[in-house]
C-alpha cells in the first residue's frame, strides 16, 4: 500500500515537472498541494469509516439472529392438545422443549410474577414457571 502510494505520488510529481521544467513552476505547486489534500482526505475517511462498518457489520450480526429465532417460532407444527387448559399440570419435558417468548411480540397477556410464556406445539402456553400449572393457552397463528 505504501509502495502505491510512493508510486502515485512520484508519477503525479514526475508529470508537471515535465511538462513544464521547473519544479517551482505554479502548477507544479499546485499539483503537489492537491495530491496532499487529496491522500489526506483519503486517509481521514477511511480511518473515520472502519469504526462505523464494523458496527453496522454486527448490527447486520445481530439482527440475523433475531430473524433466525422468530424462524424457528414459525416453523413449529400445529399439533392439538385438547388436555392443555387452564389449570393443567404440563409435563416437565413439553415445558422444556418450549422456546421462551416476549408476551408483547405476540400480543399476549403480561404474565403475572412468577408466570412466563412459552411456544409450544403451536400455542402459546403461559404457566407457572416452578409448578407448570398453565394459567392460559393460546393457539399461536402463523
Amino acid at each position: 500500500m505504501i509502495l502505491d502510494v510512493i508510486f502515485v505520488r512520484q508519477v503525479i510529481l514526475l508529470s508537471p515537472l515535465q511538462q513544464h521544467g521547473s519544479p517551482n513552476h505554479p502548477t507544479t505547486l499546485r499539483s503537489i498541494t492537491l495530491f496532499k489534500k487529496t491522500l489526506s482526505t483519503c486517509i481521514l475517511l477511511g480511518v473515520c469509516c472502519a469504526p462505523l462498518a464494523l458496527v453496522a457489520q454486527q448490527d447486520d450480526h445481530h439482527d440475523a439472529q433475531q430473524v433466525n429465532r422468530q424462524d424457528d417460532h414459525a416453523q413449529q407444527q400445529y399439533v392439538e392438545h385438547k388436555d392443555w387448559k387452564r389449570g393443567y399440570h404440563m409435563n416437565h419435558d413439553d415445558w422444556d422443549r418450549g422456546q421462551p417468548v416476549d408476551y408483547r411480540t405476540y400480543h399476549l397477556q403480561q404474565p403475572r410474577s412468577g408466570y412466563e410464556w412459552r411456544q409450544i406445539d403451536g400455542h402459546y402456553v403461559m404457566a407457572n414457571t416452578s409448578s407448570g400449572i398453565v394459567a392460559s393457552v393460546v393457539i399461536a397463528k402463523h
